[in-house]
C-alpha cells in the first residue's frame, strides 16, 4: 500500500528534524580532537537508520585485497559551537575517493546507530565491556532523542576505553545510496 502524500511529507519533515538533530549533538557532545562520520539514509516511509561512527578509522578493500587508509575530505565549513569549540564539517567522500576497484568501505571504531520508526527512535551502540545497549525515544520529542544520543557517545566512548573496537562494512552501493558528513571539533 503506497503511503498517503501528506504522510510522506510529515515522515520526510520528520527524518530531516531528526538528521539535524543528530549532527547538532554529535557535533556539539564528542571529545575535543575527535572526529565523528555520520551517515545520513535517503528518506524512507518505513524504518531509517543514520550510522555514526566515533573517532572513526576508514579503510577502503580494494578488489586486489589490499585495504587503503582514507581520511576526511578536505574541503570543510567551519563554526563555532554555544560552548566556544570550534566545529568542521565537510561532506561527501574520503580521500582517496572509493573508486570502481572499490569492494567494500570499512569503518573501524565506536559505532551509534540510530533508527527511526514509526513513532520512536531506537539507539544502539556497545559499552566498555562489549555489551549491547538499546536506547528508546519518542521520535517526535527531539530533545529527548538527543539525550538518548548523548548517553549512546558516553556508551560508545566507553567502549574505545575499554578496547572493544567494532569495525562495519559498507557496500559501495551502500555507502553512495548515504550521505556522509565528517564532523571534527577542534580545541578552543
Amino acid at each position: 500500500m503506497a503511503e498517503q502524500p501528506g504522510a510522506a511529507a510529515e515522515r520526510s519533515t520528520l527524518a530531516r528534524a531528526v538528521g539535524v538533530t543528530v549532527l547538532q549533538t554529535v557535533a556539539e557532545y564528542i571529545p575535543t580532537g575527535w572526529q565523528a562520520l555520520v551517515l545520513s539514509p535517503p528518506v524512507h516511509p518505513n524504518a531509517m537508520t543514520w550510522h555514526i561512527h566515533l573517532a572513526a578509522d576508514i579503510r577502503l578493500e580494494l578488489a586486489d585485497g589490499r585495504a587503503v587508509a582514507a581520511g576526511p575530505p578536505s574541503d570543510r565549513h567551519a563554526w563555532t559551537l554555544p560552548n566556544g569549540r570550534q566545529a568542521s564539517v565537510g561532506n561527501g567522500d574520503p580521500l582517496p575517493t572509493p573508486g570502481d576497484s572499490t569492494t567494500a568501505i570499512r569503518v573501524g571504531g565506536p559505532h551509534v546507530a540510530v533508527s527511526l520508526g514509526d513513532a520512536s527512535i531506537d539507539l544502539l551502540c556497545t559499552d566498555g565491556r562489549g555489551r549491547r545497549h538499546t536506547l528508546r525515544a519518542s521520535a517526535r520529542d527531539l530533545r529527548r532523542v538527543a539525550d538518548a544520543l548523548r548517553q549512546a557517545i558516553d556508551l560508545g566512548l566507553s567502549s574505545r576505553i575499554g578496547g572493544h573496537a567494532s569495525a562495519l562494512s559498507y557496500s559501495l552501493s551502500s555507502w553512495r545510496a548515504h550521505s556522509r558528513a565528517w564532523i571534527i571539533v577542534a580545541e578552543r
